[in-house]
């Protein structure tokens, strides 16, 4: 199960470094059985990961964490998502494609002020002095 921790995070830096790679991986969320669909690509890219391992493993994490708090007892609430590894990973995947975009958004804007004459600091610096 250790190799399915490994394959997430090697899924997660080729999402941090190729945006069309982070949304294939989100496409997978929308197929009729997302987490197959997820673990399918993940081996299509040479990734191993398997269903089984991703579900079991958010189990295991939650029991040993109730087992930690309250003396293990039964009471301790289920936090939501707090089992569940593939909808931890797909939102981390969002979060990286939102990061992408927004940086895409940011050259879009360097790239539209050196259009129009460089950046603002420099346009008011060759002004008159007085921005009043």
């Amino acid at each position: 199960m250790e190799d399915m921790y490994v394959s997430l995070e090697e899924l997660k830096r080729r999402a941090g470094a190729d945006p069309l790679f982070a949304r294939s991986l989100l496409a997978t969320s929308r197929e009729t059985n997302p987490v197959s669909a997820l673990c399918a690509f993940s081996r299509a890219q040479g990734v191993p990961l398997y269903e089984m391992d991703l579900l079991c493993a958010g189990e295991d994490y939650y029991a040993a964490m109730r087992r930690s708090t309250n003396g293990g007892g039964e009471n301790s609430p289920l936090l939501k998502g707090e089992d569940d590894y593939y909808e931890l990973f797909m939102e981390e995947i969002r979060g990286i494609l939102e990061r992408h975009e927004a940086g895409a958004g940011d050259r879009s804007s360097d790239h539209h002020e050196a259009d129009e004459g460089g950046s603002s600091s420099s346009r008011h610096e060759a002004g008159s002095g007085d921005p009043s």
